[in-house]
């Protein structure tokens, strides 16, 4: 395991908590906030996902075009071998 220092203000909560167990409850808190970051970034992801499909749901209640998918036609890829 490798050291870590860090200088806290006198009255940052982890002083409250015995000495015994404060590095076991830094490193906890330091934990919890890696996986609230990783959280967040997903929730962000999910949310402008959601953004962009309520857009053209309202789009579409407005009778404004909406972009089709880009693909095949079928009936224009056969009458190629015509």
């Amino acid at each position: 395991m490798r050291r870590f220092e860090i200088m806290l203000p006198d009255d940052h909560p982890l002083w409250r908590i015995p000495p015994r167990l404060r590095a076991q409850a830094a490193r906890r808190w330091l934990e919890l906030g890696v996986e609230a970051e990783a959280a967040e970034r997903g929730f962000e992801a999910r949310l402008a996902a959601l953004e962009a499909r309520v857009a053209a749901l309202e789009a579409a209640a407005r009778g404004e075009a909406r972009e089709e998918p880009k693909g095949i036609d079928p009936k224009a890829f056969l009458a190629a071998f015509d």
